[in-house]
């Protein structure tokens, strides 16, 4: 095969994945998918090796964008791989990892996701130098890094590369960026909320296992006296067990509690109660305030509902009175031109009237 020709079959393969990839653009997956098999089959028809893997590569790679806007992501992964294979080290691969990334996401496999993101940033921000068109790309792989981050509840690092992306878009001042902008903040907003959440709740753990800590501490000192269970727990002057002692107090021998557990688990067990019926006293007073502001809401919407029910009923009453009128007074026109209409056919008849009142005028 002459160099001529085999120029030719190259430019037609570059043609047919370029008409490809418009017509998945335009939806038109059918003729895309004919384009693509197309592109393929003339590929077997290059000898040189290294074009043929290149063209190949290419064509994998927009099998694997074929796939992805169909949603079937484990296809789509498997061209996409097969191009990376087939690419040449040098070459600069960084919008298949960007589609990987994104494929992984999709799968729920963040920690995979979140690698291919960070491996597409560092390629698009070498290209960068070179290449200024590349920041909108940038801007999207710090997005895809900081939902990925997010999504492993690796908090700070997720602000962080939002706040990266968020500075990135206000120094870039293009149009396009305005809607990755706008994500960008809602995210970090969202992450930052969450981030404090979450260190209020850690607070509040460590307050209370310090303060059952203490409890514990203080419930099994020696010569600690619980009144409520009117007993009280000492220590011999020998170096004898630590037995408990019960001292009743007057009045309380006939009803004292008969109880097969030591004070201190008994003092556990009522405080838990306790706690437990304030926790939910609580919930009660919260349900019923948020039933009592559903039912205010649910007042409102039919308020508006029926205002605007009215509202319109009035305004289709007031129209219909309106076409009523105008069709009386289009009748009492049509009366009166058939009336005028009759008297001059009647004048035309009797030449005499006529004569009488050209005469009169």
């Amino acid at each position: 095969m002459n160099r001529k020709h085999e120029d030719s079959i190259e430019n037609s393969i570059e043609e047919l994945n370029h008409l490809a990839m418009t017509h998945l653009t335009s939806e038109m997956y059918g003729h895309a998918m004919s384009y693509l098999n197309q592109a393929l089959s003339k590929i077997n028809l290059i000898s040189n090796s290294n074009k043929k893997n290149s063209l190949l590569a290419l064509t994998y790679y927009n099998f694997g964008c074929f796939y992805k806007r169909l949603g079937q992501a484990d296809q789509s992964l498997n061209y996409f791989f097969q191009s990376l294979k087939l690419e040449s080290p040098t070459s600069n691969n960084k919008e298949t990892y960007l589609n990987i990334s994104i494929l992984f996401a999709l799968k729920t496999e963040h920690e995979l996701s979140l690698k291919y993101a960070i491996k597409a940033l560092n390629l698009f921000k070498s290209e960068y130098k070179t290449n200024r068109q590349v920041i909108v790309s940038i801007i999207n792989c710090y997005l895809r890094i900081g939902i990925e981050y997010k999504a492993l509840k690796m908090l700070p690092e997720a602000l962080q590369f939002m706040k990266k992306g968020y500075e990135l878009c206000i120094r870039a001042r293009l149009k396009t960026c305005e809607k990755m902008k706008k994500s960008l903040k809602s995210l970090y907003m969202d992450t930052y909320s969450e981030m404090q959440n979450k260190k209020t709740e850690n607070a509040l753990l460590k307050v209370q296992s310090k303060n059952n800590d203490k409890l514990r501490g203080a419930s099994f000192s020696p010569k600690s006296t619980l009144d409520s269970h009117t007993t009280v727990w000492t220590q011999n002057s020998t170096n004898k067990s630590m037995t408990p002692r019960y001292s009743e107090k007057s009045g309380t021998s006939h009803n004292r509690r008969i109880s097969y557990l030591p004070p201190v688990d008994e003092f556990k067990i009522s405080r838990r109660s306790y706690l437990g019926s304030i926790d939910e006293i609580q919930e009660k007073k919260k349900k019923k305030i948020n039933s009592m502001k559903h039912r205010e809401q649910e007042r409102m919407a039919a308020i508006t509902i029926q205002a605007f029910w009215r509202g319109f009923q009035q305004r289709k009453k007031y129209y219909q009175m309106l076409i009523k009128r105008k069709i009386i007074e289009a009748e009492d026109k049509a009366r009166l031109a058939a009336e005028e209409v009759n008297n001059l056919k009647s004048m035309a008849r009797n030449p005499k009237m006529i004569l009488r009142i050209v005469r009169k005028k």
